[in-house]
C-alpha cells in the first residue's frame, strides 16, 4: 500500500507512534477508495458488474442466485433476464442466437409437435463446440410454456455432409459424449430433410470400429 504521503510530514510527527499508525490507516482508506472509485464504471454494466453491483442488478431482476454460482454465470443470468422481452418468434429466436453464438440460425416451428428447433449456420463449418446455456436460459424465458426448445443434435446426415471418414471422425472425436455435446455447422443453412438416427441413440451401443463395418444408408430413417 502506497503511504508516500506520510514523508510529506513535519519530522517530528513523523517520528510520533500515534501519529504512523493513524496516517497509515488513513492511506489504506484512502486507496480503498480510490479502487473503488476506478472499478465504480463496471457495475453500471450487468455484464461486467462485480459482487456488489451484481446483487443490484439481481433484486432489479427478480433473481436470487443458486448457492455458490460463480460471478460468470450471475452475470449470464442477469443479462438472459434483460434480453427476455417481448413474445418468442422464430426470428427473434434467430437473432439472439446470432448476437449469443456468433453464427446464424435457422428456426423451425412444429406446432402440431410442440416443438420449436434451431440448428446453426455459417463460418467456420463443421462440427463446432458452442456454450449455448444462456441462450436456452433466454429463450425458456420467452416462449410460451407448452412449447420445448430444441438445439439439433449431431445426426449421421450431418456426419455424412461433413465428408468425413470414420477414422477421421475417431480422430476428432475420443469417444461417443464428445460428439454428441458438439454441433455440426453448414456454411448456410439446410433445407428440412427426412430424420436420420441421432447419435445418442446408438451411444454405448457400438464403438466406431465396428459402425465402420455398417454402410450409413442403414441407419437412415424411413422417408415421408
Amino acid at each position: 500500500m502506497d503511504r508516500s504521503f506520510t514523508e510529506r510530514l513535519a519530522e517530528r510527527l513523523r517520528k510520533d507512534p500515534f501519529t504512523t499508525v493513524l496516517s497509515g490507516v488513513m492511506a489504506d482508506m484512502a486507496q480503498e477508495l480510490f479502487l473503488s472509485v476506478c472499478v465504480l464504471p463496471r457495475e453500471f454494466s450487468a455484464a461486467t458488474a462485480g459482487t456488489v453491483g451484481l446483487s443490484e442488478w439481481e433484486r432489479l431482476c427478480g433473481l436470487t442466485p443458486k448457492a455458490g454460482a460463480s460471478l460468470e454465470d450471475r452475470r449470464a443470468a442477469v443479462m438472459a433476464r434483460l434480453r427476455a422481452n417481448g413474445t418468442a418468434n422464430a426470428a427473434l429466436i434467430e437473432s439472439m442466437a446470432r448476437v449469443m453464438t456468433g453464427y446464424g440460425a435457422k428456426v423451425t416451428e412444429k406446432f402440431s409437435e410442440y416443438i420449436i428447433s434451431l440448428r446453426f449456420f455459417g463460418e467456420p463449418s463443421g462440427f463446432i463446440w458452442l456454450n449455448v446455456e444462456q441462450l436456452r436460459q433466454t429463450v425458456e424465458l420467452l416462449k410460451p410454456a407448452h412449447l420445448e426448445f430444441i438445439i439439433e443434435p449431431v445426426t449421421w446426415a450431418d456426419i455424412h455432409a461433413a465428408g468425413l471418414t470414420w477414422a477421421q471422425l475417431e480422430k476428432q472425436f475420443p469417444s461417443w459424449l464428445a460428439l454428441m455435446t458438439a454441433y455440426y455447422i453448414p456454411a448456410t443453412p439446410i433445407d428440412d430433410t427426412p430424420r436420420y438416427l441421432l447419435i445418442r441413440e446408438i451411444h454405448e451401443v457400438k464403438t466406431i470400429s465396428e459402425m465402420d463395418q455398417i454402410p450409413l444408408n442403414q441407419f437412415e430413417g424411413e422417408k415421408s
